[in-house]
Order: C-alpha cells, then sequence, then structure tokens
C-alpha cells in the first residue's frame, strides 16, 4: 500500500495574529485560516483535534466567520464560547440578528466588522 501524496489543501495556513491593548499586553489571539474551503470546520479542528483550546488555556481567540448561521450545535461543542470571541461581517440586504441572538445566547462574545 502507498501513501498518497498530500495536497496543499490538505494542509490548510492558520496564522495567529495577538491583539493587544493600550498597554500593549495581548489580550487575545486572531485565528486566521487560509486557502479556502470550510474554514469554520478548520476552526472547529484545531481548538477539538489538534488542542488549540488546551494549548491556550483560557486564552481567548477571535475567530472571523462568514456566516453565524453556519456556526451550528456541532461547531459549539467543539469551540468552546468561554475562549471565543466571534468576528461576525456585517452584509447588505442580510439579517442575522436572530442567529447573532443564538450565539449569544450560548455564551459567545460577538464582534461585527463593517463590509469588505
Amino acid at each position: 500500500m502507498t501513501a498518497s501524496t498530500p495536497k496543499p489543501d490538505d494542509f490548510p495556513v492558520v496564522t495567529l495574529q495577538p491583539v493587544a491593548d493600550a498597554k500593549h499586553c495581548w489580550v487575545a489571539l486572531t485565528v486566521g485560516i487560509g486557502g479556502g474551503g470550510d474554514t469554520l470546520a478548520a476552526m472547529a479542528s484545531l481548538f477539538s483535534d489538534l488542542g488549540l483550546g488546551e494549548a491556550l488555556a483560557s486564552f481567548p481567540c477571535i475567530l472571523p466567520i462568514d456566516d453565524p448561521a453556519g456556526f451550528d450545535a456541532a461547531t459549539a461543542e467543539r469551540i468552546p464560547a468561554s475562549q471565543a470571541i466571534l468576528l461576525c461581517r456585517w452584509h447588505s440586504g442580510r439579517d442575522d440578528s436572530a442567529e447573532l441572538s443564538r450565539l449569544r445566547k450560548l455564551g459567545y462574545r460577538i464582534v461585527l466588522a463593517g463590509p469588505a
């Protein structure tokens, strides 16, 4: 049996960018996933399968998500609300208020960003 050659898409680029406060102390990390594909599933895998949550202990991570509706119960089980700040992009003509309210009730902190 021969092993298949991994494709670049099999290993998405993960970036961790520190976020500092006015005193230049790190207060969070922004987690980015490159390469396209299902970034929300990749972030969930980082936390649950690869141990990012355990490695960072209680240090919060800012996770950019495109569609709050895609953050379902299975994803919520894999990404602890105590460690995640969800960065949601505002989209003109789309009302995400019900989904954002659902995420808030689950304990997630929400930050809204303007249009790209």
